[in-house]
């Protein structure tokens, strides 16, 4: 999957695809701008938002608390990709750093972050992978779910697929200012460890 990312194979793509879909506007915009700057003709381009399992993940459902799941003062919990240049480390280490009767739960690969992970303040908790139907339970016994991804580069393209499972879960989200979710209910949004808090 790699070689996607390549210009060359990007082309291919756009000029074989009958019906090109964006899941955030900024991208719908790009593929247009793509579409101009490769010389193909006009495509059928639309806007699809991504959506949510909402069997899997409803608030309405009652789940046991998960045995590994650490709880503070306030319990926040993310899931997702931890080694992406997006997730805004800053920004969660300081969080734990000035509040540390809180529990930040993180899930997801901590392969590779080994240094990261040792400078990590103690109320920070890496609980490896989980299947993704076990995550409902854990945002059932959280505070906040996290979105702390950076906005700029990567951030303002991206329509996190995570961010409506954690609304179908009626579970409060911290998350920075995405261009995408602007309009969501339930979030709140800040890009500093100050307004975060």
């Amino acid at each position: 999957g790699r070689t996607f990312f390549k210009e060359e194979v990007l082309r291919v793509f756009l000029e074989q695809a009958d019906v090109l879909v964006g899941t955030a506007e900024p991208l719908v915009e790009q593929l247009e701008t793509y579409l101009k700057r490769f010389g193909i003709e006009k495509k059928t381009i639309l806007y699809l938002a991504n959506a949510v399992d909402g069997e899997m993940f409803c608030g309405k459902n009652k789940h046991e608390r998960p045995k590994d799941l650490v709880e503070g003062e306030r319990t926040f919990l993310y899931y997702g990709t931890l080694w992406g240049e997006w997730f805004d480390w800053n920004l969660v280490i300081g969080l734990a750093e000035r509040n540390p009767k809180y529990a930040i739960n993180l899930i997801g690969n901590a392969e590779g972050l080994q240094t990261r992970i040792k400078s990590c303040p103690a109320n920070i908790h890496l609980l490896g992978l989980k299947a993704q139907p076990g995550v409902p339970a854990y945002l059932q016994y959280v505070d906040y779910a996290l979105l702390p991804f950076k906005t700029g580069k990567i951030g303002d393209y991206v329509s996190p697929l995570k961010i409506f499972e954690y609304i179908a879960m009626y579970t409060k989200v911290l998350t920075t200012p995405l261009p995408d979710i602007q309009d969501y209910p339930n979030l709140y949004f800040g890009d500093t460890v100050e307004s975060w808090e």
